[in-house]
C-alpha cells in the first residue's frame, strides 16, 4: 500500500516588487554654454527594461532639480519641470553662470508589473554657463574739432557683466581702420586715446570693446575734423581737496577774457592756463590785490603790470593769488616769471603802500612816523620771506625760509616747492617728467580729467602772501 502524501503550499505576503523593470538612461543630460538674455536645453531620456518584454505596460515620470536648490518649477523663464526637456530662457549673466541640473526618473507600474528595481534613477549633472556681456556706459566724447598737429583726447567707460571671465579689451578705428601706438597715436589698445593729426579734414573714431568670452561691442562714432590750428587756451582750476573745473577761450574770436575769483570760485587756489592747438601769443593784464582799509584810511593798490608772453603748446603755466585777491604769481612749469604785488593794508594812522609791478618795486606805507619800505624788486632765490601780515602765525616753514617783520613785505621764492614732487627727487626748478603727464595733486593724486601736459609745477608750498601787516602806519606794498 502506498504511503498517504499531504502537500501544503502556504501564501506568505511581501513587499518585494515582482516581475520590475531596471532604469536606466539613453539620453544624458549635457554642460550648455549660453549667450546672456538666450536659451539652455538640457534633455534626459530614462528606459525601462524588463525581464520579459511583454510586461512593458507602465510609464515614466520626470523631474528636474537644481544641485543646491531643490525640484525645478514651471515659472516665467522655465518649461519642461517634469518632463525629458527642460528649457531655462532670458538667461542672465551673471545670475544663472555656473547653475547645475540633473534628471530624476521614476517609474510608474501598471497593475501587472512592480516598481522598478533601481526606481528614483537620477541622471548625470549638467552644468550652465551663461557668457558676459559687455555694456559701455559712457560713450566716447571730447574734442571733435582740433587744430592739425593738437592732441584730442577720447575716452570709452565699459564693464564686464561677469567679471570672473576676466579683463575687456580695446581697439580704437580711426575711419574703419585699426589704429596702433605711433608718434602721433597714444592707447590705441586702452581706454582713453590721445590722437593728432597732421593733415585737414573729417574723419572719424570709435572703439570696439571685447572680451575672448563675451560678443564684441563697438562705441558711438565720434567725428574728429581737423582744422588749421587756433589760438584756443584752456584753463584748468584746482582746490586744495583735489576738485577740478575747466574753461575754453578762442582768442581767435574774443579780444579778451579775464579771470577773477569768481570765475571759477574761492576755494581753487590753483588756476593753469595752456595753448591747445599752437604757440599763442597774448598780451596779459596782471593785478594785484588793494590792501584792506583800516578806518578813514585806505589800502593801497595792487600792483599792475602788463606783459606779451608766447604761451609754448601744451606746456603748462600756472596762477597764483585770484583766489584770495593776493599778489599774482605768474609760473612756466615750476619757474616763477611774473609778479605784481599786493597792496598794503592800512594802519590807525597812515594809507596803506601801493604793490609793486614786474620790475617795480612796492610803495612805502603813509603816515607821520613812516617806518619800513615797500619791497624792493627783488633778485629770487630758493628761499624767501612770508609777507609781515603773517608775523605771529604757526606756518610752517621750509629750510631757509622765513617771515617779514612788520610792517614790511616779502620775497617769493623762484621756483615752486611742493613736498610730493620734491619727495620724488624732482628739483624745484625742473619738469615734473620728461613726457606729458597729468596733474598730480599736493597729495599726489592724479586728477584723471586733467590735460596731459609737460608740467614742472609743484603745487603745496609757495609764498603767494608777501603783503606787509598794517601797524599805526600803513602797511607796505608787497
Amino acid at each position: 500500500m502506498s504511503p498517504l502524501s499531504f502537500h501544503y503550499i502556504r501564501s506568505i505576503p511581501t513587499d518585494l516588487d515582482l516581475n520590475g523593470p531596471t532604469l536606466s538612461y539613453s539620453t544624458q543630460p549635457t554642460n550648455q554654454s549660453k549667450s546672456h538674455s538666450g536659451i539652455a536645453t538640457f534633455v534626459g531620456i530614462a528606459t525601462a527594461t524588463f525581464p520579459n518584454s511583454a510586461d512593458n505596460t507602465g510609464s515614466i515620470s520626470y523631474q528636474w532639480y537644481e544641485v543646491g536648490v531643490g525640484a525645478v518649477s514651471n515659472g516665467t523663464n522655465v518649461t519642461g519641470a517634469a518632463t525629458t526637456t527642460l528649457t531655462i530662457s532670458n538667461l542672465v549673466s551673471p545670475t544663472d553662470n555656473g547653475r547645475r541640473f540633473y534628471l530624476s526618473a521614476d517609474y510608474v507600474p501598471s497593475d501587472d508589473t512592480g516598481n522598478a528595481i533601481n526606481d528614483g534613477l537620477n541622471s548625470n549633472t549638467a552644468s550652465l554657463s551663461v557668457k558676459p556681456f559687455i555694456t559701455i556706459n559712457t560713450q566716447p566724447t571730447g574734442i571733435t574739432t582740433i587744430g592739425t598737429d593738437a592732441t584730442a583726447t577720447l575716452s570709452v567707460d565699459a564693464s564686464l557683466s561677469d567679471t570672473s571671465y576676466g579683463s575687456l579689451s580695446y581697439q580704437w578705428k580711426l575711419n574703419g581702420s585699426n589704429l596702433s601706438d605711433s608718434s602721433n597715436v597714444v592707447g590705441s589698445a586702452t581706454s582713453i586715446l590721445n590722437i593728432s593729426r597732421s593733415t585737414v579734414g573729417l574723419n572719424t573714431v570709435t572703439v570696439v570693446v571685447s572680451n575672448a568670452s563675451a560678443n564684441s561691442v563697438a562705441s558711438n562714432v565720434v567725428n574728429l575734423n581737423v582744422v588749421a590750428p587756433r589760438n584756443i587756451v584752456k584753463f584748468e582750476a584746482y582746490s586744495s581737496t583735489n576738485q577740478y573745473k575747466t574753461e575754453s577761450v578762442n582768442l581767435d574770436d574774443t579780444s579778451s577774457y579775464s579771470v577773477i575769483d569768481t570765475t571759477f570760485g574761492t576755494d581753487y587756489s590753483i588756476i593753469q592756463l595752456y595753448s591747445v592747438e599752437k604757440n599763442t601769443t597774448a598780451k596779459l593784464s596782471l593785478y594785484g590785490s588793494k590792501g584792506n582799509a583800516k578806518g578813514s584810511f585806505t589800502g593801497g593798490e595792487g600792483g599792475y603790470s602788463q606783459i606779451s608772453l608766447t604761451l609754448d603748446k601744451e606746456i603748462e603755466y600756472t596762477i597764483l593769488g585770484i583766489n584770495n585777491n593776493s599778489a599774482i604769481f605768474l609760473y612756466r612749469g615750476s619757474n616763477l616769471i611774473a609778479v605784481v604785488g599786493e597792496g598794503g593794508d592800512a594802519g590807525t594812522s597812515g594809507n596803506g603802500g601801493f604793490g609793486g609791478g614786474i620790475n617795480v618795486a612796492g610803495d612805502d606805507g603813509t603816515g607821520s612816523n613812516n617806518i619800513g619800505q615797500g619791497a624792493d624788486v627783488p633778485t629770487l632765490s630758493s628761499s624767501g620771506i612770508f609777507g609781515s601780515i603773517f608775523a605771529g602765525s604757526t606756518i610752517t616753514l621750509n629750510p631757509g625760509d622765513s617771515i617779514a617783520t612788520a610792517p614790511d613785505g616779502g620775497r617769493t621764492l623762484s621756483c615752486s616747492e611742493g613736498s610730493y614732487w620734491m619727495n620724488q627727487g624732482i628739483s624745484a626748478c625742473s619738469d615734473n617728467s620728461s613726457s606729458k603727464i597729468k596733474y598730480v595733486g599736493r597729495d599726489g593724486t592724479t586728477i584723471s580729467n586733467s590735460s596731459s601736459l609737460i608740467r614742472g609745477f609743484k603745487p603745496g608750498y609757495s609764498i603767494s602772501n608777501t603783503s606787509g601787516l598794517g601797524v599805526s602806519n600803513g602797511g607796505n606794498g608787497g
